[in-house]
């Protein structure tokens, strides 16, 4: 890729400038992943399915705060009130990845919380009122904040 001209040149670095930002977006995206999934009780739970971890590795902080939610008021709905605000997290071990997570998927069965099988049934019980209001529990409100 070469110019001849100042102008092509300088649209030129702006291209190559935008192409190195979006990698270095992709490699920051990544990581957080990848350090999601090795704090808190990650490394005791990534063994239950370890290729859902390596295909899905966006599930790992929102399952990190659904079983923070869980452990807070050991109950079945904080777990799943804290699963549906981060419900796009969960489309990929729902859908491409289903036969790699189903063994992670079904644990949730034995702390209560009644086993997701496909994504359209995530999104119907999300989009269900929950038995306590989010702001009652301190989940982050819809503007984003802790109540």
């Amino acid at each position: 890729e070469t110019c001849d001209n100042e102008d092509c040149a300088v649209e030129l670095r702006q291209l190559r400038a935008k192409k190195a930002e979006a990698e270095l977006k992709a490699h920051a995206v990544a990581d957080a992943e990848v350090d999601a999934c090795s704090y808190g009780l990650m490394p005791q739970i990534r063994p239950i399915a370890p290729e859902c971890f390596k295909m899905c590795p966006e599930i790992c902080g929102p399952l990190n705060q659904a079983i923070d939610a869980y452990a807070s008021w050991q109950d079945a709905p904080g777990a799943t009130g804290a699963v549906c605000k981060s419900i796009r997290a969960f489309e990929c071990p729902l859908t491409t990845a289903y036969s790699q997570c189903k063994a992670l998927l079904s644990k949730t069965s034995e702390y209560g919380v009644a086993p997701i099988t496909s994504y359209s049934q995530l999104q119907a019980t999300a989009a269900r009122p929950p038995e306590v209001s989010h702001e009652e529990r301190g989940y982050p409100t819809s503007s984003g904040g802790w109540s």
